[in-house]
């Protein structure tokens, strides 16, 4: 992740000479990096570990979020294109997540009729027509990840910490019967992959186990609707969970709360 240690000189305090074999020895050169991190393998390394080192995503650490875009990028330009860089590759995957016509939207939202005249907001046959020829593109998977592998660690960490939030969301509010909208599994997957390949592990296992802790109310929301999703959706969930767990079974047991959870899970 880093480049390879390089002495630090001061101006006013020179380094000590070096032997002359130390000074013929040359490095082999790296690999060249492309994009906005190959830039930076050439910047200081504290340049590079203030990009780079993740800062925990919770109001608590608001401020010392908004002093590392001030370091890194100043009040100008610079800071307003690396916010808006992250806001979106987040929005193209909610745009993936809330897309409408996953799990439950088709199965359990109630048909409302609608009269003639209740068409007359779209602007009537001209306006059905234009809608129709503009379908709205949505970004696939391979398109989503390869923007993020290009980001710095904090990003990706920024990133995955606001999209694995909306899924929360979107299954308590379901939970509670205030939704008919239901994330799919691979998309729940997908996040997991992410969230791995960006080296959350910490914030992947907290996931995992909150999204645990609802299986049980969604289940029985599930039931009470009379879904056909009963029996499937929570188990086909539970399963990527529990491979989640085993897989970083030896974090998991560092921590005994969060054991005591997924044990009672």
């Amino acid at each position: 992740m880093f480049s390879p240690t390089m002495p630090c000189e001061g101006k006013g305090s020179p380094s000590p000479e070096k032997p002359d074999v130390e000074k013929e020895v040359k490095p082999p050169p790296k690999e060249k990096i492309e994009g906005t991190l190959g830039v930076l393998y050439d910047q200081p390394r504290h340049v590079q570990y203030a990009t780079h080192f993740p800062i925990p995503q919770e109001e608590s650490c608001s401020h010392e979020c908004n002093q590392r875009l001030v370091v890194l990028f100043g009040v100008g330009k610079q800071r307003d294109d690396a916010r808006h860089a992250i806001k979106k590759i987040t929005k193209d995957i909610l745009k993936v997540l809330n897309r409408k016509g996953t799990a439950e939207t088709d199965q359990l939202a109630p048909i409302v009729p609608l009269n003639p005249g209740d068409l007359t907001f779209l602007g009537g046959e001209d306006g059905q027509k234009r809608r129709r020829n503009r379908p709205e593109a949505f970004p696939t998977a391979e398109d989503i990840f390869a923007k993020f592998q290009h980001l710095s660690h904090y990003d990706q960490h920024q990133v995955t910490a606001q999209v694995s939030r909306n899924v929360l969301e979107q299954i308590t509010s379901f939970a509670l019967g205030m939704s008919y909208h239901l994330p799919l599994v691979q998309h729940v997957q997908f996040i997991f992959d992410l969230m791995e390949y960006s080296l959350s592990i910490s914030g992947l296992i907290d996931f995992a186990i909150q999204l645990l802790n609802e299986l049980s109310v969604v289940e029985a929301e599930l039931l009470l609707k009379s879904s056909d999703l009963v029996g499937s959706y929570t188990t086909s969930l539970c399963l990527c969970i529990v491979a989640v767990l085993r897989h970083y079974h030896a974090c998991l047991i560092l921590n005994q709360d969060q054991m005591a959870q997924v044990f009672e899970g």
